[in-house]
């Protein structure tokens, strides 16, 4: 089920569909009466008019024909087949296909199974497994038909038409209707559900279309795309809506300029502050502003640093919480809903002119760098001493270099001169693409990258990691 909104939208949505629906006079008990008085158009028509489209407005579709978010009479092309879908659900933003929906009349009653229902069977699950088994026998027509023809008909054709639309677009259909108005039948992932029988398939009578799984359903924001960027704060009531949160985590936004600072000749980085939004669908919108601040090279400069970009994200934050509502506190990473694999953590390194940009989701610290240093009894994390030791375990590094991404030479308080500990972390630290030799324990992810018991043995401990 796709999450439609919150109990604002919800509500809105209510208010609408019962004033279409006062209007109209168009209800389960006068229906006979409406359909005897009505004769002026076809009775499709007459269904799409005075139930279809109120339901569709009130869902948040246009049908104004001026954005055409949902798009009647839609033409669909395949080789030398042209059909026409009822009504085409679209992205305005790129036109991308989201929900077809195919009207009947009225009076047409919903899928009924060959010889009537058995005595016992009630709820909308029977409907469900009686377009199941319709599904499975278009798939293998050898057995006896569990519909009329009627049905057999309209679901090959509805076949067709999502076939069609798949076959045009790199993103496939999120939904397939087919509806008299009275009932809706909502097939969820329909190249699944309508090929194979697998996936979510739900049936709706009309006292049912107020009620929140209806909503949830059809309404169009949850047709609408995650974003792939980052966006600012006024962008999010465009994407997802306040109840649809789960987790708020903070981050940063860290971008490395492909040039150099002229005074010093070494790489430039700016790190501003991010705002992570988990969402109960288990998708993650990341949310920024201009503000920034180059990261300084000198350690008795980086305080300063981190308290004005700490400023940064608690300002941020604060204007999400007031678009949510609340004043929620970041929550601990590890409470991060959902599989916690490399790209739900960050955003992937990213081109953006000269300069290379990636977001962090570090949860409750505003910084992925800690102020803090705990290496004081390390025989690796200073080159000099490692060098003493005579082992041959040094990263010795005289200058910042893009290529290798390594921002702190060796003897800065943030660069680990172990290379064991290089070696160990190749495969595992989540900042390594943007700097190489970070010091892990100087490094906000420490604790996510390293177990305990591997914290226990880092060279900074009581011993080295053995080498891989």
């Amino acid at each position: 089920m796709r999450w439609g909104g919150g109990l604002t939208e919800f509500g809105q949505y209510q208010r609408k569909f019962d004033a279409a629906a006062r209007l109209e006079e168009f209800t389960i008990r006068d229906e006979s009466q409406a359909q005897a008085t009505r004769t002026d158009t076809a009775p499709e028509h007459r269904t799409r008019r005075d139930l279809i489209d109120p339901t569709l407005e009130a869902l948040g579709w246009d049908l104004s024909g001026f954005s055409d978010t949902m798009i009647q009479e839609a033409r669909l092309r395949g080789g030398k087949t042209t059909l026409y879908a009822d009504y085409l659900g679209v992205d305005a933003r790129d036109a991308s296909p989201a929900v077809l929906v195919e009207a009947k009349p009225s009076d047409v009653p919903p899928p009924t199974p060959l010889g009537g229902w058995p005595r016992g069977s009630l709820g909308p699950s029977r409907e469900v497994d009686l377009v199941r088994s319709a599904i499975a026998y278009l798939e293998n027509p050898s057995a006896d038909a569990p519909v009329n023809k009627t049905w057999v008909g309209w679901l090959e054709k509805l076949r067709e038409y999502v076939g069609l639309i798949n076959a045009r677009n790199k993103l496939p259909l999120k939904a397939a209707v087919i509806t008299s108005g009275q009932w809706w039948i909502v097939f969820d992932n329909p190249d699944q559900t309508l090929f194979g029988g697998k996936g979510d398939i739900q049936f709706f009578e009309f006292a049912g279309l107020r009620e929140e799984p209806f909503f949830h359903a059809m309404a169009k924001r949850g047709f609408l795309p995650r974003p792939s960027a980052a966006i600012e704060v006024s962008q999010l009531s465009s994407f997802c809506s306040p109840m649809e949160v789960r987790w708020v985590g903070v981050g940063n936004r860290v971008s490395t300029a492909n040039d150099a600072w002229p005074q010093f000749e070494r790489p430039r980085q700016r790190v501003g502050p991010a705002v992570v939004l988990r969402l109960h669908d288990d998708t993650c919108i990341r949310v920024i502003d201009a503000a920034d601040d180059v990261l300084p090279y000198e350690f008795d400069q980086f305080p300063g640093h981190q308290q004005l970009v700490g400023q940064q994200t608690a300002a941020l934050l604060a204007r999400v919480n007031a678009w949510l509502g609340s004043s929620a506190a970041p929550a601990d990473l590890a409470d991060f809903a959902g599989k916690f694999a490399n790209e739900e953590r960050e955003m992937e390194w990213r081109p953006r002119g000269s300069d290379r940009a990636v977001i962090l989701t570090l949860g409750q610290p505003n910084h992925y760098l800690r102020p803090d240093p705990t290496y004081s009894d390390c025989t690796r994390h200073n080159a000099a001493n490692s060098a003493r030791a005579d082992d041959g375990l040094t990263v010795i590094v005289y200058n910042p270099s893009n290529e290798p991404p390594i921002y702190f030479p060796s003897g800065h308080p943030f660069h680990c001169s172990s290379r064991s500990v290089a070696q160990a972390k190749r495969d595992r630290c989540l900042i390594g693409y943007f700097e190489h030799a970070v010091c892990c324990q100087m490094c906000a992810y420490r604790k996510v990258c390293w177990s305990a018991d591997e914290i226990s043995r880092l060279p900074c401990n009581t011993g080295p990691i053995p080498q891989e």
